[in-house]
Parts: structure tokens; sequence; C-alpha cells
């Protein structure tokens, strides 16, 4: 028997035409901006009226425009602020930043928070662990504890002070640390005799080299995500949605290319695969799997009839 096609028609194997055409991005896009978040004087939200509606004024234009959100939101307005000043701060945009801050009267992160961040990326470790301790469950401080002394330990090594660099290693983080082989490392690193070799052999970026936001981060794990926002956060959630468009809403999915924000994800029917261009002879029963190598040059296909074939593609 011969190999069957996508379609179930028994004799052939249908191989996607090269050279397809590329369509545009299918969209169905309305005006479902939201409107804009209103604040009072003391920084929180004001309520939308019951119709849902706000006045805008857009820059550069004379009178304002009355802007209607398409759903009723689904998430806090003052968290999707906080989300937006994180992009603006992540983006470099500080004059932006700090006027949405203003207009808002909310902020990203409060006063002891704030602290917290310079406190680490500073190396303010004492301040750092004092905030922590108190601020993570008992099962939860083992592991904070060691992320700071490791911290710590690789510095005072960079710093070439070996003395201190073993203290911690042996009156701390032997302690805290339950893995003999993890420690077996750390005590091979004290055999490096220059910063350059440490930071090769501990795969570690060093102090300017952003280990301390690295730091800052995997701490960052152990503090509630309404008090400090999870590290780019609305570019997780767009790649989220992205994702979702591409692997689970589109129908007909055969492209990767970057997706615009302004547009729907969406692949043609056209752009499939439809036309028959080889059909492969071989096997003398059903034919139950088949699976394309990585650089997609050849198809191996397994059949009831017990054999395997590997077709090359080319």
């Amino acid at each position: 028997m011969k190999l069957s096609d996508a379609t179930g028609c028994e004799g052939s194997v249908t191989l996607p035409t090269e050279g397809a055409a590329q369509g545009s991005n299918g969209s169905n896009s309305g005006d479902t901006a939201s409107a804009p978040l209103q604040s009072a004087a003391n920084g929180s939200s004001v309520p939308f009226s019951p119709q849902g509606t706000a006045d805008v004024r857009y820059p550069g234009t004379a009178q304002q425009s009355l802007r209607q959100p398409l759903r009723p939101r689904a998430f806090d307005d003052r968290e999707l602020v906080r989300l937006m000043l994180q992009q603006l701060q992540d983006m470099g945009y500080t004059d932006s930043f700090r006027t949405l801050e203003r207009e808002s009267g909310l902020q990203l992160e409060d006063p002891v928070t704030a602290e917290f961040r310079r406190n680490v990326l500073g190396g303010n470790w004492d301040a750092v662990e004092s905030y922590l301790l108190s601020n993570v469950n008992e099962h939860n401080r083992r592991s904070v504890q060691f992320i700071i002394r490791q911290q710590q330990f690789l510095e005072l090594l960079e710093e070439q002070r070996i003395k201190k660099a073993l203290s911690i290693l042996q009156q701390e983080l032997v302690h805290i640390c339950d893995s003999p082989a993890h420690l077996h490392y750390l005590s091979r690193l004290l055999m490096c005799s220059t910063s350059e070799e440490l930071r090769l052999a501990a795969k570690w970026a060093g102090v300017k080299g952003g280990s301390r936001m690295s730091v800052l981060e995997a701490l960052q794990r152990y503090i509630p995500p309404c008090q400090m926002v999870p590290p780019h956060r609305l570019e997780t959630l767009l790649g989220q949605a992205a994702k979702y468009q591409r692997c689970d809403d589109c129908e007909f999915h055969v492209r990767n290319d970057i997706q615009s924000l302004f547009v729907d994800h969406y692949c043609p029917r056209s752009l499939f695969p439809q036309k028959t261009v080889k059909i492969l002879d071989g096997h003398d029963d059903e034919v139950w799997f088949v699976a394309f190598s990585n650089n997609g040059r050849y198809l191996a296909s397994a059949s009831k009839d017990q054999k395997c074939i590997i077709w090359d593609t080319k």
C-alpha cells in the first residue's frame, strides 16, 4: 500500500510546497483601547461611570472624544498602570515614567521596596537580609540566605579577599547549603588566581557585569508580586498572548514571522500546503507514523508492514 496523505487518502504523502506566498497579518481589531485611569488626590483609582466610558483629550486635538471599553475589564487598572511604569523604566523613558507616576498617583514600588532594590544593587547585604527575613516565611529563609551568602562569597573572591571568603564558606554556607557537591564546587573556586579566572570558572558575570541584578531577580521570587512587580512582566504577558494566537488560536498556522502588536495573528488558508508535489511509494501496508528531521531534509515513515523508510526530500 502507498503512504497516505494528510487528508487520509491512501497512496500518497503531500509535501509542503516551497516558496509559498506570504500574506499580511489578518486582523480582528477594532477600537479596543481602554479608558485611561483617573486618580483621586490620594492616588487611588476613581471608579468609571456606569456606562463604562470616560472623556479623553488626545494630544494635538482641540476637543474631547468619548472612548468606550470593548468589554468590562478583567483586571485592576492600578496593576496595568504599574506594568506600564515598569516598561517605561525598562526602556529608559525616565521623563514619561515620572509623568505617568504624577498623573496616575501610583508608584511602581513603595519606598521600602525601592530601598530594598537599591540595597541589592549596591551590595548592602545586611540590609537586604534584614528586609527579606522580615518578609518571607520560615520555609524560604534558608534559600534566601544561601543566595545572599553565595553572592557575598563570589564578590569577596573577585576582590581577592580570600580569608574573608573562606570564613563565609566555612561558617555560613556550609550550614545552609544542602548539596555537598555544590559546596565542593564553591571550594574549588578558592583556587582561582585572578578575578577573570573566577568569573570564567563560576560562569558568573561579576559585580560590574550585572550579577547583582541576577541576584535581585532570584530574591524577587520570594516577595509577593503585588509588592514587587516581576521582571519584564508586560513583555511576558504580550509574549504569552502572541504565543496563544500562533499556537492555539491559528487554525492554519504555518509561519513564525515577527508579529505586530497592532493586529491579531492570522495565517490565511491559502498559505497552508494544499498541492501534492511528490508521491512516495515503498510501503506495503498502512503508514502509522511520519516525522521530519531537524533540518527538514529527511522524512522518516513507519508502517504496519514493519518497515521504516528514510526519504530524502531534496
